[in-house]
């Protein structure tokens, strides 16, 4: 384990900040990969040689330092030599003098395109704008371009000293000669070969202590003129506002990262909430930001201190997985825009859960964050309103892009990043940069060979290095800390979002309720679904078979030709009023109770539920839970059972079953197959209640998928009046003539009606 540790600028163990006016080194050529390579081996040989090497190492980043301003400096004087060349007073010039003026002219094209000159120079001002890129994907060189380059090649023969076994790989090592060579071809090949040999996981970790080095001299070298000033920012230590393969604005990424920010109070689980710390300490912070994990949620404790004074610790995890751009602030889109911008629907969910905690103006604050946790609250700290609300006393970023924040000079700031970790090389400053742009701020940056990149990204590694490895920076920042080590009095996770949400379901099911006392409790109607995925599945029976099943009802099936129509329908209902549950149904379709017509029926079902005379009888229900079956067989007077269900939706099939007693009544499985788009189906159901009928309607909300071909098939064991049933049906081994699935199911079933239905 390596540690470089700054605690501050009287106490560093790596070199203090480069005096950059001093003037660049001359005579001074840029390292072969050979030489790189033998000064390697040759470090590793003789570790003794430890201090020489790192005062070796202090100048080689010197140097670095020193050619690239020179290279800004030659950059400058292409600009302005540009701007005089575009200038219509030289052309004036040429016109009243054309002996003097022309060879003036000519000799300061030459100086602006010719390789003995500034190469091809011209930059700056929209006149030369496309010049310019013509002479960068004609591979025209600048002389500027070519100094920065001989600044990132001392950069990576620092690294490959404090990292010798970067180039112990060969595959590393040709990628490296490829890149400095400006063969892009060449070195996208052994970038390939080098994920297909060692898996991509080994070839990131490599190259990480580079990497930020071999992307700026790539933008540099290659014939992408869009990427150029990414590498350039990266050569002279300025912030990227451009992506460095292709050359992406970050404008472009981040006007996708859009919202007001919002912040919900959310229960932690039973694990989490015996989990959490409240150490107040560096390992129980970075604990506490392992236990929430990257699940869209920010954390907040009070901690009475033994001083008596109240103070707040806020957690921010990173990054949570799902799409690049979805309803959190914690997306891929939002890290981007955390790490290049100054703030973001992350900074400012964050502040509505300060404010919704109740954390007094004034009151001292701690802000830990994780990944793009820790440029989060990086840019809550230097808000300019946030610190004059709050008195900012802590900022500590684990594994953070945050090298160009400025937090106030009044906190306490620590960083700490693992060497292989590629996360906080994303702002352009990587382990292996020479600029020190923060020498008030504790920096842990460290190396661990037994650590692979994403692992070593991980929370919990980073929890790990500090309890095993990191004992002196653990010390030191815990004695900062130390105010914070108190007594933990309240504390609150909150939810975070892009946008203020409205009401759960709005505007379909937000309705009134009304309270329904049944045998286990009081249940609240209409029973709302806002979440679950359902299948219809619509089979021809005989009407006679159809006609026996429905004997007693007063309901009479809707034929076509001697057939009739049952449907099978399958809900796995994940978020419900009365809770989630799985249930599977079996219905056969019914004409109007009161002017029976099967030619009636087929236009009826076309109209809204409310003003439908057809409908459904549901023949048995099977239900997983128990609440939700007393609330079908008591409320809608379905003959519901219990009975252990199961519904799987994904990858174009679906799979249910029904279990009952260790023993399989009934099972539906196979490939849905070609879908057309449909409206959701809302369904009318007539039922029978201790000789009470009952007309409910169910309001169904979302699109869902017509299969007219699929090819599910439906088996049943006999032995239980459901699948008694099925078999009398002739729906044992049966196809669905249309199959319709809605993967976004939402639905209101309001309480039924009592209805005189004539026998």
């Amino acid at each position: 384990m390596n540690t470089t540790p700054k605690p501050s600028a009287d106490n560093e163990t790596t070199p203090p900040p480069l005096d950059t006016d001093t003037p660049p080194h001359r005579g001074e050529t840029a390292p072969t990969t050979d030489d790189i390579r033998g000064a390697a081996t040759s470090s590793a040989r003789d570790a003794s040689r430890t201090g020489v090497y790192e005062h070796e190492l202090a100048g080689v980043r010197e140097v670095a330092v020193d050619i690239a301003r020179a290279a800004e400096e030659i950059h400058g004087v292409s600009a302005r030599l540009t701007a005089v060349l575009s200038h219509s007073g030289l052309a004036a010039s040429v016109t009243r003098s054309p002996r003097t003026g022309m060879a003036a002219q000519r000799a300061l094209v030459r100086a602006a395109v010719h390789s003995n000159g500034l190469g091809f120079a011209l930059t700056g001002g929209r006149l030369v704008n496309v010049p310019e890129k013509l002479g960068t994907l004609t591979g025209r060189e600048r002389l500027a371009s070519l100094v920065a380059v001989a600044s990132l090649r001392l950069r990576i023969a620092a690294a490959t000293r404090t990292h010798p076994e970067l180039l112990e790989n060969e595959g590393v090592r040709r990628l490296v000669e490829a890149i400095t060579s400006d063969r892009s071809i060449q070195a996208m090949r052994e970038l390939r070969r080098l994920a297909k040999d060692d898996d991509v996981s080994r070839a990131l970790n490599d190259i990480a202590p580079i990497f930020t080095e071999l992307l700026a001299l790539n933008a540099l070298l290659d014939e992408d003129p869009f990427n150029d000033e990414s590498g350039w920012a990266i050569a002279s230590g300025r912030p990227i506002r451009h992506e460095p393969l292709l050359g992406v604005t970050v404008n472009a990424v981040c006007r996708w990262d859009v919202g007001r920010g919002t912040a919900e109070p959310v229960d932690l689980t039973r694990q989490e909430d015996e989990e959490i710390s409240t150490e107040g300490t560096i390992t129980g912070m970075m604990r506490n930001i392992a236990v929430l994990k990257n699940t869209g949620r920010a954390y907040l404790q009070e901690v009475h201190g033994a001083d008596g004074i109240l103070r707040y610790i806020l957690y921010a995890p990173g990054m949570q997985g799902g799409m690049p751009r979805n309803d959190s602030p914690q997306d891929l889109v939002g890290a981007w825009r955390n790490t290049l911008m100054d703030e973001s629907p992350y900074t400012r969910a964050l502040v509505c859960a300060v404010e919704a905690f109740g954390v007094p103006e004034g009151a001292e604050i701690a802000l830990m964050g994780h990944s793009e946790g820790g440029a989060a609250v990086m840019n809550l700290a230097q808000d300019p309103d946030v610190h004059s609300r709050y008195t900012i006393t802590h900022v500590i970023a684990v594994g953070a892009p945050v090298d160009f924040k400025r937090p106030p000079k009044t906190a306490f700031v620590a960083t700490i990043t693992n060497q292989h970790d590629l996360i906080p090389c994303l702002d352009g400053q990587g382990p292996g940069s020479p600029f020190h742009l923060h020498p008030d701020w504790y920096v842990v940056d460290y190396q661990d060979d037994t650590h692979r990149f994403p692992a070593c990204h991980h929370a919990l590694k980073y929890l790990a290095n500090l309890e095993n490895d990191l004992h002196e920076a653990r010390e030191h920042i815990d004695s900062a800390l130390a105010p914070y080590q108190g007594q933990v009095s309240r504390a609150q996770a909150y939810q975070l979002f892009d946008e203020i949400r409205p009401p759960a379901g709005f505007p379909f099911l937000a309705v009134p309720t009304t309270p329904r006392q049944i045998s286990t409790g009081t249940v609240e109607t209409p029973v709302r679904c806002f979440d679950g995925t359902a299948a219809t599945l619509l089979f021809a029976v005989p009407a006679a078979a159809a006609a026996q099943a429905l004997a007693g009802t007063g309901l009479a099936p809707v034929t076509v030709r001697g057939r009739a129509v049952a449907a099978v329908m399958v809900r796995a209902l994940h978020d419900t009023s009365v809770g989630p549950h799985n249930e599977v149904a079996l219905a056969v379709l019914v004409q109007d109770p009161w002017r029976p017509g099967s030619l009636r029926c087929w236009p009826d079902l076309l109209k809204p539920a409310d003003r439908r005379r057809s409908g459904l009888h549901v023949l048995d229900l099977a239900v997983d839970q128990e609440l939700p079956r007393a609330v079908a067989d008591e409320v809608w007077g379905f003959p519901a059972f219990a009975a252990q269900v199961t519904a799987t939706f994904g990858k174009g099939r679906l799979t249910a079953a029904i279990r009952r007693d260790g023993q399989t009544l009934l099972t539906l499985a196979g490939r849905l197959g070609p879908w057309a788009p449909a409206p959701a189906t809302d369904l009318v159901c007539y039922s029978l209640q201790e000789g009470q009928g009952l007309r409910s309607l169910v309001n169904a909300h979302g699109l869902q998928r017509a299969h007219p071909a699929s090819n599910l098939r439906l088996t049943a064991t006999p032995g239980h009046p459901m699948t008694d049933r099925v078999h009398a049906l002739g729906l044992d081994r049966a196809r669905p003539i249309l199959a319709l699935v809605a993967p976004s199911y939402q639905a209101r079933l309001d309480e039924s009606l009592p209805v005189h239905i004539p026998r």
